[in-house]
């Protein structure tokens, strides 16, 4: 006469960017205000408090609610790998025996040629996160693909893309992915 239930897991969050809509709020609740809200946070370097205090109020909060796994997309622009990453490991270890926290580089593919693709798949690599790159519809697109698998490949990494961030019909990133895969 009782019920088990399993715990939550949440496969998709963004725990650098909670608790910000008082520094960058999404007024008209569009996807376009969100993109917006969120590069306006990149004005202002985040300090290790900020980051950590917001980090772990999501945590706490996912906790509260019964998740058991939680998966965080950490922004991973050029110039904003710290503190979020330092943040995130210390709340990895913190929260060790209560939670799962898994973690996801994430930025735009096209930031990945170069240098530094290959510095963020190795950070990547060094905290045992997957990469989660942003696919934009662009001329580059299947360029920006191939270089995510090698860099994937080279550094033993999953993938976790984003291709969402289009309100294109034609946009054809999941097309791309699939044929590179």
């Amino acid at each position: 006469g009782k019920l088990v239930w399993i715990r939550l897991s949440d496969a998709h969050t963004h725990l650098d960017k909670t608790q910000t809509w008082a520094d960058a709020p999404n007024l008209d609740g569009s996807a376009e205000g969100a993109k917006d809200a969120a590069k306006s946070l990149r004005k202002t370097p985040w300090s290790l408090e900020q980051v950590y205090a917001r980090m772990d109020f999501g945590v706490r909060s996912a906790l509260h609610h019964g998740t058991r796994a939680l998966r965080t997309h950490i922004d991973s622009q050029p110039g904003r790998t710290y503190p979020t990453w330092y943040a995130f490991s210390q709340l990895r270890t913190s929260y060790k025996n209560a939670i799962e926290l898994q973690d996801v580089a994430t930025l735009g593919a096209s930031k990945l040629h170069g240098d530094y693709g290959d510095e963020i798949a190795k950070l990547a690599a060094d905290h045992g996160a997957a990469l989660g790159p942003v696919v934009y519809q662009t001329d580059t697109m299947r360029s920006d693909v191939e270089r995510v698998f090698d860099l994937a490949e080279r550094h033993s990494l999953s993938l976790d893309f984003h291709v969402d961030k289009t309100l294109d019909p034609n946009s054809s990133g999941l097309e791309a992915i699939a044929e590179e895969a």
